[in-house]
């Protein structure tokens, strides 16, 4: 399955526009594709990067994924 995270910042950020693809995705469902939508009010568009790094990392790449790809 292919995997996207979507995420929104705050007031300077895209949370209208986001959350308006968010629910397309939900109306049209894709049965290849993994999705989640997290809204993130109280981070900005410079920094929501790294505060949401580990979120992202766990929600995309879960430990003990049969699927996963390992590092060798």
């Amino acid at each position: 399955k292919a995997r996207l995270f979507l995420a929104s910042a705050g007031v300077d950020g895209n949370v209208s526009e986001v959350g308006q693809f968010a629910d397309v995705l939900r109306a049209t469902p894709v049965p290849s594709l993994q999705w989640i939508y997290e809204p993130r009010p109280d981070l900005k568009h410079g920094n929501i990067y790294l505060g949401m790094e580990r979120s992202v990392l766990e929600a995309l790449f879960p430990l003990g994924d049969p699927t996963a790809r390992t590092c060798r």
